[in-house]
């Protein structure tokens, strides 16, 4: 777990990124993999925004 408030997004973030990743042809247990390393990364460094509940960070990295 992450201890913060910014998690708006966080679904469709981690279904597109699932989504993209069976486009460019990676296999769908690996690709469920990917984006949660991404969305997970996307939580840790978001960008703080907003007082209430606010966006994770679409342009994070990872590893993988």
């Amino acid at each position: 777990r992450i201890d913060t408030p910014h998690t708006h997004g966080t679904g469709c973030t981690y279904s597109a990124a699932i989504t993209a990743l069976l486009a460019l042809g990676v296999p769908l247990v690996d690709s469920v993999a990917r984006a949660k390393s991404f969305i997970s990364e996307a939580i840790r460094t978001n960008p703080g925004l907003g007082c209430g509940c606010g966006p994770v960070n679409h342009h994070a990295e990872t590893l993988q």
